[in-house]
C-alpha cells in the first residue's frame, strides 16, 4: 500500500479511537515515526454503519472498553464484538 494511505488508515484510526476516549497500544508511538507526524483529517472513515465499532483483539480488555464506550456514546449506541465466556 503506498505509504500516504498507511498514514490515513493508522493516523485516521488513531483520531477515531481518541474521538472515543481510547488510546493507542503503548508501543504504538515506537512505531508511529515510521509514518512521519500527522496534523491532517484522514479520508477513510471509521466505524460501521456511522456508528462505532468495537472488534475485541487478543490482549484488549473488553469489559473496560466496554465501559469507555458506553461513558462516551451511551449504552447501545455502538457495535461490538468480543470473544464468548
Amino acid at each position: 500500500m503506498p505509504l500516504e494511505l498507511a498514514r490515513h488508515l493508522v493516523w485516521g484510526a488513531v483520531d477515531h479511537a481518541r474521538s472515543l476516549d481510547l488510546e493507542p497500544a503503548p508501543d504504538f508511538t515506537a512505531a508511529a515515526g515510521h509514518l512521519g507526524g500527522w496534523a491532517e483529517t484522514s479520508a477513510i472513515t471509521f466505524g460501521r454503519h456511522a456508528t462505532p465499532c468495537y472488534v475485541a483483539g487478543p490482549y484488549d480488555n473488553p469489559q473496560a472498553i466496554i465501559r469507555i464506550l458506553d461513558r462516551v456514546c451511551g449504552q447501545g449506541n455502538y457495535e461490538y464484538l468480543v470473544p464468548a465466556g
